[in-house]
């Protein structure tokens, strides 16, 4: 089967839904699927192996392709997305798909819908895609298959950890820094990539072990000795969760809100939204409630909450969907 993969990442818009596609491409391949991946941007991650990249000016060029090689799914990630755009996906593919987290009304004729976040947005999902499996909760976190991995017991952890994703679109990150030098902690690693617009000359630099443009089975490595984390709210939630550590979030999207509340709600990280206070206090502030917290138990607390397998299943229900639609064609 052959799947393409549409979507955009750029340090305005963050690299989330790369990441997080990144973990559906590899499930696909992992069951000898043809993975193209198609966006307007200019992409600085490296992608699975495998994955074929395509950089589209417009999505007519992508409609296209199709007309020549059509494939089995289009899967669409994004959330700016225009209604010209979304009636060219629906022409693409033999089946299409989408990922949501904030209710968003697209005008797609989606056979499956993936939303990790979105078991309270049930009954509109139903209603604005009847056609769609609706694939909802933690059991479809898109995580990539380097987070399955042993780490340090949680006894055994020393080290802080900044982590801003791959654009740090807010800039917190020395704040973060300056944050856990106040707290006490003299072993923190921040993870920095050339997306970020960080500036490297900051005095603090000398008090960090730097890391730059990590690799997922490095930044795994790293989580998996990290006693606490501070953050953005995006993919990095849930790969700090997979390896049981207690976390600051900062929200700055409207699409991490649900998610970040979520996970605060199930008692291993705390979060704060940047967008309607000073960022800078609500960090300090949140990392002292954290300190004050049962590290231990918000460790057992982040073990329990999502695992590596959700993009497989995803990519099972996908092919049961293409199975279901071909025997309707040859009957």
């Amino acid at each position: 089967m052959e799947l393409w993969i549409r979507l955009d990442a750029n340090p305005s818009i963050g690299f989330g839904h790369l990441v997080r596609m990144s973990a559906l491409a590899n499930a696909a391949i992992a069951r000898r699927w043809k993975v193209k991946l198609f966006t307007t941007s200019r992409i600085t991650i490296n992608l699975p192996t495998g994955v074929e990249l395509n950089y589209v000016d417009s999505d007519q060029q992508l409609l296209n392709q199709s007309l020549i090689n059509k494939p089995e799914w289009l899967f669409i990630d994004g959330y700016h997305f225009t209604q010209q755009q979304c009636e060219i996906f629906n022409r693409i593919a033999d089946q299409l798909a989408h990922i949501d987290d904030l209710q968003q009304a697209y005008q797609l004729d989606s056979q499956l819908l993936v939303s990790p976040n979105g078991e309270a947005f049930k009954a509109f999902y139903c209603e604005t895609f009847p056609r769609a499996e609706l694939l909802l909760g933690l059991r479809y976190v898109l995580l990539r298959s380097e987070f399955e991995q042993s780490f340090l017991n949680y006894s055994e952890r020393k080290i802080a950890l900044v982590s801003f994703g791959g654009a740090d679109v807010a800039n917190l990150s020395w704040d973060a820094v300056e944050a856990l030098i106040s707290a006490g902690f003299t072993d923190i690693h921040l993870v920095v990539t050339d997306a970020m617009n960080i500036n490297l000359n900051n005095t603090n630099l000398a008090k960090v072990s730097l890391h730059r443009n990590l690799s997922a089975k490095e930044m795994a490595n790293l989580m998996g000795r990290a006693k606490i984390a501070m953050g953005a709210a995006g993919s990095t939630m849930f790969e700090l969760a997979s390896q049981g550590v207690p976390s600051v979030f900062a929200i700055v999207a409207d699409n991490q809100v649900t998610a970040a509340r979520e996970l605060e709600a199930s008692g291993w990280c705390l979060a704060f939204d940047i967008r309607v206070d000073t960022a800078k206090q609500q960090l300090s502030d949140k990392l002292d409630c954290l300190l004050a917290s049962d590290l231990s138990k918000m460790h057992d607390f982040a073990r329990q909450t999502v695992d590596v397998y959700g993009p497989e299943r995803i990519i099972t229900a996908m092919e049961r969907i293409s199975r279901s639609n071909r025997d309707i064609r040859q009957v």
